[in-house]
């Protein structure tokens, strides 16, 4: 027995639910799970969101893609305009979280995650001649903590205290009503001379 066309058509929700979380993969990552390979000659330009670079990094021209030239001049629209040139930008290092909490609670809950890209030889995929490929392999990294709440400074909270200098920090306002508080993932690695984008990171969440 044949099923109704009408049963076989997702409903409106699930359709935008799997639509957001495909947007979300590819602008935000990881698009192959938490112990994703990108098989790309960079990997600072995989994903346009979230990422966190070293302190100083930047974007050269020769990273980017080349802007289109200015066109032909024609007698109608007159004389084109030049290509544009490309500068050299700077990649941010810290992402931040502003909330409100109740000022009936004396603590929150931290979240930090994120995921360390290292050159490595692929488990999967291999070139022409049959060796492994030489791919950046995400490492999952996650450290949860309590933070106690009062006027001032909150932090630094190192999630790898022997580890990587990437911290968290903020800043706690007392209002009226609730308690106000900006916190910050700061990724103060020093960027190397080779492998440049290995000591990326990103992602906060509290609760």
């Amino acid at each position: 027995m044949l099923e109704p066309l009408t049963a076989q058509i997702p409903a409106a929700m699930q359709l935008r639910t799997e639509l957001e979380s495909i947007v979300r993969r590819d602008l935000l990552g990881p698009a192959g799970g938490p112990e994703e390979e990108v098989d790309e000659r960079v990997v600072r330009g995989r994903y346009i969101l979230g990422l966190l670079a070293p302190r100083g990094q930047t974007i050269l021209p020769e990273d980017q893609d080349d802007l289109p030239a200015g066109g032909a001049d024609t007698e109608q629209d007159g004389r084109a305009d030049p290509a544009a040139m490309q500068t050299a930008s700077m990649l941010p290092s810290a992402i931040g979280l502003s909330f409100n909490v109740d000022l009936a609670a004396d603590a929150i809950t931290l979240t930090a995650r994120w995921g360390r890209y290292e050159r490595v030889l692929s488990k999967t995929l291999t070139d022409d001649k049959g060796d492994p490929r030489l791919v950046w392999k995400r490492r999952q990294v996650e450290a949860t903590t309590s933070i106690v709440l009062a006027p001032g400074q909150l932090g630094p909270w190192y999630p790898i205290p022997a580890g990587l200098e990437v911290y968290v920090r903020g800043i706690c306002r007392r209002r009226d009503t609730a308690w106000s508080v900006t916190m910050f993932l700061v990724n103060a690695q020093h960027e190397p001379k080779n492998l440049k984008d290995e000591p990326g990171c990103s992602s906060l969440s509290s609760s």
